[in-house]
């Protein structure tokens, strides 16, 4: 079953010693059910990281919102975000 993803201010930072690195920032998205998306971009441009985001393996800096169909996914507990994983993604 294909449905809609919509998110909003995704957003992601990873630390390399002093440096701060950031993959996304405030990124608003929306994907339509029976659509092909295709990120490109060079490396180092987010595309993985906002996978990981959209498939529930981590999680937004900033407070985000999520919605797969008809649910928005506002948890971030492991379990909560491995409940919602196993509903909604599939690699």
């Amino acid at each position: 079953m294909c449905v809609d993803i919509s998110v909003k201010n995704l957003s992601r930072r990873y630390s390399r010693g002093p440096e701060e690195i950031i993959a996304l920032q405030g990124t608003d998205l929306e994907f339509s059910a029976n659509t092909l998306n295709v990120f490109v971009g060079p490396s180092g441009s987010g595309k993985s990281t906002l996978l990981a985001l959209l498939g529930l393996l981590d999680t937004s800096d900033e407070k985000s919102s999520l919605t797969i169909g008809d649910s928005v996914i506002d948890c971030r507990t492991p379990a909560h975000l491995a409940r919602a994983r196993a509903r909604h993604v599939g690699f």
